[in-house]
């Protein structure tokens, strides 16, 4: 996986929206934009590409364009991407600063990460 774009917001728990792209074998290159990079008390989570919406009572929520129906999808495309962004934000710290690039571990695209 690669991070190929990452443009920061810094608004509540949402830090930025990212796109990255990876190799579906046997499809070829699949990319995800506006990936929501967020934070809050240490832990780190995406949210997927969305909408909002209004419930018929008035409450604020979003719809996902895309996602997984296993968690644990989820959460194997969370870590890929992480090791993808912290790669990139260590790569571009003249451009974001050191506070946001969290390591410089490189990530060999082998596939599909999850």
């Amino acid at each position: 996986m690669e991070v190929t774009k990452y443009t920061p917001v810094n608004k509540g728990n949402l830090l930025g929206f990212a796109s990255c792209r990876f190799n579906l074998p046997s499809l070829g290159m699949f990319y995800i934009n506006s990936i929501g990079v967020c934070q809050k008390n240490g832990q780190r989570w995406v949210n997927m590409p969305n909408k909002p919406y209004e419930t018929p009572d008035g409450i604020k929520k979003y719809q996902n364009f895309c996602g997984f129906e296993e968690r644990d999808c989820h959460t194997r495309l969370q870590d890929a991407f992480f090791k993808a962004f912290d790669e990139y934000m260590a790569q571009n710290k003249r451009e974001f600063g050191a506070a946001q690039g969290q390591s410089k571990e490189s990530f060999k695209d082998e596939g599909v990460p999850f």
